[in-house]
This record gives C-alpha cells, structure tokens and sequence, in this order.
C-alpha cells in the first residue's frame, strides 16, 4: 500500500507532519483509565489537525467509572506492607514509629496508586455491592486543563446489595461514537484490559438504598495521573 500509505516514526511530541490531520486514532487506555498520560498526550495531540473545529478523536470521550465491592479474601500487597511495618519494632529492638510514619502518610498521599496496586482481572469480582458511579467524564475536544486539578470530586456511590463495602473497582468507557462504547466493566465482555480494584482506607457495612459518598482525585506521580478514592 505504498502508494496509498506513509509510515512516519516517531514520538508524537515532537514528529512532524507533512500536513494536518482529520482524525486521529489513539490507544491510550490504561486499566486505570488516565495513567498512560492520556490527557497530556490528547491535549498536545490537537496541533496535528487541520482544522481544530472540525478535527476528531477515536475514542472521543473517555469516561473514569468505579463500582463498589466487598473486600477481598487474600490481603493486598498494600495490606501486606502495612502489616510488616507494624511489625518491625518486634523484630529488631528498634523504633521504627519515623519509617512507620513516613509509611502510613505515602498510603494516604499517594493511595493505591502505590500500595495498592490492584487487582487485574477479566473475572467479575465477587460482592459487586453498588451501582456505577462515574468519576471523570472526559470529551477529548473539549478543554481538558480543568481535568488536571487534582482537586478532590464528590461522588455516590448507591448501594444495590447488602455486604461490607471495603473496595472499587475501577475501569474505562471509551466513546467510539454515540452508539459504539468499548467498556472494561466487569459485566462487559472480557478485553485485555481487564479492569482494577482498589481498597478503600475502611470498610462500611451496608445495604440496598444506602448512599456512600466518596471523594475521587487525579493525582499525578511519576509524571503520570492515576485514579485516587476514597471515602468522603
């Protein structure tokens, strides 16, 4: 297709084209929806197009959705780091209460996004307790600065099922067009994405037609934006 097709190499951040582009087709998507610097990467990917008013995405809108569930059977890697700071002073005679410190404030600072790392799965987790609750919901042609601020967003989470909530589960929607979503719910069929779950700081006994209100941030480390809930 040579005569059809040129191949230009390159980073996206500074390769130049020989001329503007209509669409432009991205695969950006990480299990936690923006770690991939997606928003960064769309909003520099904008000068390409010919005609801003009229160029597009595919996928146009990404949309950050969690769902609320039961904890799991087998402690977290997160849990497990927790337990064995607590530990230490037994084992060596000495005072680690600074390094325990130090520990507990980077779970609350940096959430799962370092001790949690998640679950990734394609298996519906047992004990989904809630209805969706989307967390971000992002048109990619529209202005995304505000989508930065790593402000701390109000949301609900509507309780379906009796349980103890102690955990979300996190995944993306991806807009093809209005009719087309390609979606990691747990409840669509499997992608190679699969879908994460985070714990929650507590748990919380609850029931059908509870509402739990929770916080979610877009915080940024190690230059990339990862997805941070917790309750309000």
């Amino acid at each position: 297709m040579d005569d059809r097709v040129t191949l230009i190499r390159g980073n996206s951040r500074n390769v130049t084209l020989p001329e503007g582009v209509d669409v432009i087709l991205h695969e950006l998507i990480n299990v936690d929806p923006f770690a991939e610097n997606l928003i960064t990467s769309i909003r520099d990917g904008k000068r390409f197009f010919r005609n801003p008013k009229e160029g597009r995405f595919l996928p146009y809108r990404i949309q950050a959705v969690c769902m609320g569930v039961s904890p799991r059977d087998t402690p977290t890697e997160g849990n497990r780091i927790l337990r064995d700071v607590e530990n230490l002073d037994g084992f060596y005679g000495v005072d680690f209460t600074p390094f325990r410190e130090r520990v507990r404030a980077a779970r609350r600072d940096l959430g799962a996004s370092l001790f949690f790392r998640g679950d990734y799965t394609r298996v519906a987790p047992k004990g989904i307790l809630t209805e969706e609750c989307v967390l971000r919901d992002v048109d990619c042609h529209q202005d995304m600065s505000r989508v930065l601020d790593d402000s701390p967003v109000p949301g609900v989470l509507r309780v379906t099922d009796a349980g103890v909530l102690g955990g979300v589960a996190i995944f993306f929607k991806a807009w093809l067009d209005e009719k087309h979503i390609l979606s990691a719910s747990p409840f669509a069929p499997p992608t190679c994405w699969g879908f994460m779950v985070k714990e929650l700081e507590h748990t919380l006994h609850v029931k059908p037609g509870d509402e739990v209100r929770i916080t979610s941030r877009l915080r940024t480390t190690a230059r990339s934006q990862r997805m941070e809930v917790n309750l309000a």
